[in-house]
């Protein structure tokens, strides 16, 4: 084989390398959200990297892998910046009408709005379950947010958690002209006992710990 016929070789392999990469990418982008990439993808990614480094005069070689090395950082971004939840998709309505349907524990709640202007008429209620450790917020009248200056935050209180730091329950938009909006809640921590819910209006990216200065909404069980 000339040395011309290799590189074209060479080239042609990691074209096909990038093709797949990127691919899988992709796949993982639309598949459930999680806090890091599999073990044997980010294994992918440092081999071929290093690969890469190795087969500098590949002009093609490394654009491929530029290129993947590219959606592989916006993916990681997405992974590790606060969540965004998207209100009214088809896997939400039918998250929560599995809940509804399918888990005989469930707890529904009603939300009840308060004086903050951010929840003037609104209302909706909130479905959790302990057992799956997932829920759905159904929020209509909550007044629209301009996602670049603020946010919605949901915090969740666990009896068992002291009262002072609830746990996040993720950020997310009203979009305007919205009717009723689905949300579904994000929290990385266990929760054993969920006695209240509320949504307060904060910078936007949330904050760890909130001042509850502007709370809109709250739910909570009479018991």
């Amino acid at each position: 084989m000339s040395p011309y016929e290799r590189k074209r070789d060479d080239a042609e392999q990691w074209e096909l390398a990038g093709a797949e990469l990127t691919a899988a990418l992709h796949d993982l982008s639309t598949s459930v959200a999680t806090n890091r990439l599999p073990d044997a993808l980010a294994e992918r990614i440092v081999r071929e990297g290093e690969h890469a480094v190795r087969q500098r005069t590949l002009r093609r070689a490394r654009w491929y892998w530029t290129e993947s090395l590219a959606v592989a950082a916006a993916i990681v971004f997405v992974m590790v910046a606060p969540p965004r939840n998207v209100a009214n998709t088809t896997h939400v309505a039918q998250r929560r009408d599995s809940l509804l349907v399918h888990d005989a524990n469930v707890s529904t709640l009603s939300w009840t709005p308060t004086k903050d202007l951010s929840a003037l008429g609104a209302g909706g209620d909130i479905v959790w379950s302990a057992r799956a450790q997932t829920g759905v917020m159904r929020l209509a009248g909550l007044r629209p947010n301009d996602r670049a200056h603020w946010q919605y935050q949901l915090w969740i209180f666990d009896k068992r958690r002291d009262a002072r730091y609830p746990v996040d329950g993720g950020v997310f938009d009203i979009p305007v002209g919205s009717g009723d909006v689905l949300v579904p809640i994000s929290t990385h921590l266990r929760i054993d006992d969920a006695v209240m819910f509320a949504i307060t209006v904060e910078r936007a990216g949330g904050v760890v710990v909130s001042t509850r200065e502007r709370i809109a909404l709250s739910a909570k069980h009479d018991n």
